[in-house]
């Protein structure tokens, strides 16, 4: 066998291997535990309230905030600081819980849901000037923090 022929035997040869390894199933060896523990854990956000499933305290969160009775809110009062505050009841429900404009209108005693949206619509317009409020509504629904060990 010249040279050549056995340069081309052994390219063959590794070819051959090569296909060999890529078309059969390889196991994949798991990972050892101490490695597993070892990992870095994704960074922990702050909790942000999604879903608030009960409307009334959203209700008393906002009365507590602008300061109102929770039956002038949900009363005929016109006055401009009782509509901010039905306004903001309005956006929260809608923003903060899974309620339908429909169940938002009941539970307000508008006469249509079409109020509804106009409420909605007008604190999302004037929201930046009710930032404060925002967060104190936000503040009032968290849970109460957590204390361990004394």
């Amino acid at each position: 066998m010249t040279p050549a022929e056995r340069a081309e035997a052994y390219i063959r040869a590794q070819l051959d291997a090569m296909v060999a390894a890529a078309t059969e199933p390889k196991e994949v060896e798991p990972e050892p535990k101490h490695e597993r523990y070892l990992r870095v854990p994704p960074p922990v956000m702050p909790p942000v309230i999604k879903t608030i499933h009960d409307p009334e305290r959203v209700l008393a969160a906002v009365a507590i905030v602008y300061d109102a009775q929770i039956a002038a809110i949900k009363g005929r009062s016109r006055s401009k600081s009782i509509i901010w505050a039905r306004h903001h009841l309005s956006w929260a429900l809608r923003n903060k819980s899974d309620m339908s404009l429909i169940a938002i209108t009941k539970f307000t005693n508008r006469k249509c849901h079409s109020s509804v949206i106009n409420s909605i619509e007008t604190f999302e317009k004037y929201k930046d000037q009710f930032t404060d409020q925002i967060y104190r509504v936000e503040l009032e629904l968290a849970p109460p923090p957590v204390v361990t060990g004394a």
